[in-house]
């Protein structure tokens, strides 16, 4: 069993809600498909990444030979989630695994944080309030 080295990984800090598009850096086939997975085991019982593109499911194509991107699936709260990468056997009998050097970690989101990530989403010709917390007008007691 080849190990696939794992170079970079875009985010350490993932939130437990999921949906977050993951890119992990790294030495990848190109002409192959890889299952990620995200967990406290380290192994494909893990919960599966998304591949982010229709029809393709848990199926990870990468964009390059030195990256992939992924969709975070819904994680439980707490550190020590292990990234691995397998190539799938669907498509080949090789089965490659790697475990992620440093541990990732899942939090929960606050309110707050979304309201001003989606506030500076939106182009400034629009309305929208103060787009970071340290532009919100202080509240004297």
């Amino acid at each position: 069993m080849a190990v696939i080295p794992i170079t970079s990984v875009s985010l350490s800090v993932l939130p437990v809600r999921g949906g977050d598009v993951l890119t992990i850096g790294g030495t990848f086939d190109v002409s192959k498909f890889y299952q990620v997975y995200i967990g406290l085991n380290g192994d494909d019982t893990d919960e599966p990444c998304y591949s982010g593109n229709y029809g393709d499911g848990y199926l990870i194509e990468p964009s390059s030979a030195s990256a992939m991107s992924c969709v975070t699936p819904p994680l439980d709260r707490g550190a020590g989630h292990i990234l691995s990468i397998y190539t799938s056997p669907a498509v080949d009998e090789g089965h490659w695994g790697a475990g992620c050097g440093a541990p990732l970690t899942a939090v929960e989101v606050m309110h707050r944080d979304l309201l001003f990530e989606v506030r500076r989403s939106w182009t400034r010709d629009m309305d929208t309030g103060p787009r970071d917390l340290e532009l919100e007008p202080r509240m004297d007691q």
